[in-house]
């Protein structure tokens, strides 16, 4: 037990830090280096965590990922703060198409389905139709 709460307040002390981390980087031009290292850092995280299961895809993207690297570094370091523009736009776009797609005939909108996890009896027409539009919002 004691060691999973460690755990968590690891992974809270890490995304503090690097909430903290980037926030440094971003108010000062002469970080390119140590800024685009940041900005880069939960993307390399999530490509290798989804392809964990296998040993030669991980190797291969590690290839290409430090060619890639290799070749705009320069022009990463002068331009790291898109990467975060990128990242803040691919999240917002993945919310966009999540709440869209529950809007569709036949489905139920996203925030109908937390007003009724977080209310026991079911929701009246009135509340079903603001929370449509709160979804559509």
């Amino acid at each position: 037990m004691a060691f999973r709460i460690m755990r968590w307040f690891g992974v809270g002390a890490l995304l503090i830090g690097y909430a903290l981390l980037a926030h440094h980087t971003n108010q000062s031009v002469h970080n390119g280096n140590l800024g685009a290292l940041v900005a880069i850092t939960p993307i390399i995280f999530v490509l290798f965590m989804s392809t964990k299961q296998s040993v030669w895809l991980v190797a291969t993207l590690a290839l290409v990922l430090s060619i890639a690297l290799w070749l705009g570094w320069s022009t990463l370091t002068q331009h790291f703060w898109l990467v975060y523009w990128l990242q803040d736009t691919g999240i917002q776009f993945v919310l966009f198409i999540m709440f869209g797609h529950t809007l569709f005939a036949g489905r139920q909108p996203l925030c109908t389905r937390f007003a009724q996890m977080l209310h026991s009896e079911p929701l009246s027409p009135k509340h079903l139709v603001y929370t449509r539009q709160n979804t559509i919002a």
